[in-house]
């Protein structure tokens, strides 16, 4: 039993050995460690528990490296939209026939946003201060839905790069 509580010292070993099956096989090779066949049917199995514990190893490192980037990934989108939402949403009860300059405050946006093509700000202000669906959009201009969607997320990251957010 001395033998056993020496080995536990390691973790992995310790927790190979909390197996009763296993126990008895050390036992059994600590009482006569001459004896091939029992040596080698403990190492056989603890390689197989090895390989087991790095498989583990392994997908839980797998799984928790794609949950990190999952959440960047999300962190990110959600940054890239949030001055734009943030500067809207405060101004969400204005009408269509507010200036840009009067809607934003932000000079460095404002620029940002005059860079852009008539139809890109029109979609921008339809979907952001109007609060229409692209739907909707796509209707107005008569083009599609797809293409306003392409509109909008272009005219985003014309204002990104422009601001330098990526």
């Amino acid at each position: 039993m001395k033998a056993i509580d020496n080995v536990q010292v390691n973790k992995l070993m310790r927790s190979f050995l909390k197996q009763p099956e296993i126990q008895k096989l050390y036992r059994k090779w600590v009482d006569h460690p001459d004896d091939k066949d029992t040596s080698n049917e403990l190492n056989e199995r603890f390689k197989k528990f090895y390989s087991e514990i790095r498989l583990i190893k392994y997908i839980s490192s797998v799984i928790r490296y794609t949950a990190i980037e999952f959440d960047v990934r999300e962190r990110k989108q959600y940054q890239l939209h949030q001055p734009l939402e943030e500067e809207f949403s405060q101004k969400l009860c204005v009408n269509e026939n507010d200036l840009l300059g009067e809607v934003i405050g932000d000079e460095r946006v404002l620029r940002a946003v005059q860079t852009l093509t008539e139809r890109e700000r029109s979609i921008l202000t339809l979907f952001y201060l109007q609060g229409n669906k692209e739907i909707e959009i796509a209707n107005r201009f008569g083009i599609t839905q797809q293409a306003v969607s392409k509109t909008k997320r272009r005219a985003i990251q014309k204002l990104q790069n422009h601001l330098g957010v990526m």
